[in-house]
């Protein structure tokens, strides 16, 4: 089973994240990532998948 990441390393990683997250009209923040192919979209998708369960 994977450990927890680092408490301080995620709040830093959220902080420099909200810098460029614009909430939407229902005050939610989007995300919107440009990858760089759709081999790069499957590795995220099975690291999701991993970390999910």
């Amino acid at each position: 089973m994977a450990t927890e990441p680092d408490k301080a390393k995620v709040d830093a990683l959220t902080s420099k994240l909200s810098e460029s997250i614009e909430p939407d009209e229902q005050g939610r923040p989007p995300l919107k990532i440009s990858l760089p192919s759709d081999e790069a979209l499957r590795d995220l998708a099975s690291t999701l998948a991993r970390r999910l369960g």
